[in-house]
């Protein structure tokens, strides 16, 4: 009896398919990976900036030597010896300053809607109040002046 080393053409067949089998599927697994990878990035990206919105608005109430409310939808703060106006333009936050030019808080990408602020006197305490609403959350922000 005659012994051939090797495989024969059915098996080599029989193999590849079940190769290319597995690796379809790992294809499939490794492409749900990225996808879940690229939209955690996504997510991370709008919440940092989420997160810049928030503090850039704290910081500019907090540092203020003096807040007033022009109108439902503008606040006017000075800080040190300039004017500056927090307002709602095209669905983007602004600061705008007699200064220089208007700097945009919030990302082209992310639409912010509904600047309202609202001037508010209980008792002796006066605050003012700030929310604006972001990817349907609404973010507000309290902030108690001095009479």
């Amino acid at each position: 009896m005659l012994h051939r080393k090797g495989f024969t053409l059915i098996e080599c067949l029989i193999y590849l398919a079940i190769f290319g089998v597995f690796m379809s599927g790992l294809v499939v697994v490794l492409g749900n990976l990225n996808y879940r990878l690229v939209e955690r990035e996504r997510d991370f990206i709008t919440l940092r900036d989420q997160q810049f919105i928030f503090e850039k608005v704290e910081w500019l109430l907090n540092t203020a030597n003096t807040i007033s409310v022009v109108d439902p939808s503008t606040l006017e703060l000075l800080h040190e010896s300039e004017t500056l106006q927090l307002v709602l333009t095209s669905g983007r936050l602004y600061i705008l300053s007699t200064n220089r030019a208007p700097e945009p808080i919030s990302p082209a990408y992310m639409a912010i809607e509904d600047l309202i602020v609202i001037e508010e006197t209980t008792g002796s305490d006066r605050h003012v109040m700030v929310s604006y609403t972001i990817d349907n959350k609404t973010i507000s922000h309290r902030i108690y002046v001095p009479l």
